[in-house]
């Protein structure tokens, strides 16, 4: 159960983290959106499922927590805690895909913004 204690202490970082960088990419859509409706459009598709996902991830964190006790390093219930975490499983895979897809389109369309953008 250790592993599994660190693994809980580890994800809480890592949404946290999550959550700090949505504002900057909603900067970075709305960015694009200006210059490419489309592109932004896609890009703002993306944050959304990616903040949706990690806010599934919140909410099934907690669900998780609530099910091991951190004291006898046990798990109360293991048939809410296999259920919960298959649901956990299943947001950060979401979570991974559109993140997988967000970063060579915000590449791809950071140079077609540049490209639009008339040297001085």
């Amino acid at each position: 159960m250790d592993g599994g204690l660190i693994t809980q202490k580890v994800t809480i970082v890592l949404q946290t983290l999550g959550l700090c960088t949505i504002p900057l990419m909603l900067v970075n859509d709305f960015t694009v959106a200006r210059s490419s409706r489309r592109l932004g459009l896609a890009l703002l598709t993306l944050t959304l499922v990616l903040s949706s996902s990690l806010v599934a991830l919140f909410i099934v964190h907690w669900q998780l927590d609530a099910v091991i006790d951190t004291k006898e390093m046990s798990i109360t219930n293991r048939i809410e805690f296999d259920a919960a975490h298959r649901r956990y499983n299943q947001s950060t895979t979401v979570q991974w895909i559109a993140a997988v897809l967000y970063l060579p389109l915000a590449v791809h369309s950071w140079r077609v913004t540049d490209s639009r953008t008339p040297a001085p």
